[in-house]
């Protein structure tokens, strides 16, 4: 298990730190010369057998980078895998689903909510463009990429769920309760 940065016990701090889980349950600090630096609401995947983190927000410099960053476990170092190529964003879904790559769903970006999703699979291709919604999931569940909850751009939280159909979102049931900022595996 891998984790980079966050937001610190101190008000407005944020953390550009790595750290490892070692399989005896133990934390071991790291010392990356290459970081993608202090960020929080980013997100992080386990894609093509690497960690990969993208976005987030640089609260210090009000920044939303939009680089996708790679850990290299045997030199313990970042490197940048894809440099600045969509919109920055924080609070924003990310799934790998195997040989169909890694998707980036909309999330939070200079003030507004973003609507689109974004494919790569080495290249960053664009896809459809939905409602603006920040702070939601997405998950893969074998067949489908479903995104859930979340954000709507005018700051209601939502229990609507949605299916990838591969260009657009398709709405499905609704889940359970509203709920904004949880997790999926």
């Amino acid at each position: 298990a891998a984790v980079a940065g966050a937001v610190g016990t101190a008000a407005a701090l944020t953390l550009g730190d790595a750290s490892a889980l070692a399989e005896e349950i133990a934390w071991t600090r790291l010392s990356p010369t290459q970081s993608p630096g202090p960020r929080v609401a980013h997100s992080m995947a386990f894609h093509d057998s690497q960690v990969v983190l993208l976005g987030g927000e640089d609260f210090a410099q009000v920044l939303y980078p939009s680089d996708l960053w790679v850990w290299d476990q045997a030199p313990g170092n970042w490197r940048v895998l894809s440099a600045a190529s969509i919109p920055g964003r924080s609070f924003f879904g990310m799934e790998s689903v195997g040989a169909l790559g890694l998707f980036v769903d909309r999330g939070a970006g200079s003030g507004f909510a973003l609507e689109d999703t974004w494919q790569f699979d080495g290249q960053w291709k664009g896809g459809g463009v939905h409602l603006g919604r920040y702070a939601h999931i997405i998950g893969y569940n074998g067949s489908e990429l479903i995104a859930f909850g979340g954000v709507w751009a005018g700051g209601q939280v939502t229990a609507t769920t949605f299916a990838w159909d591969g260009s657009t979102w398709q709405p499905r049931s609704t889940g359970p309760s509203p709920r904004a900022f949880t997790s999926v595996a």
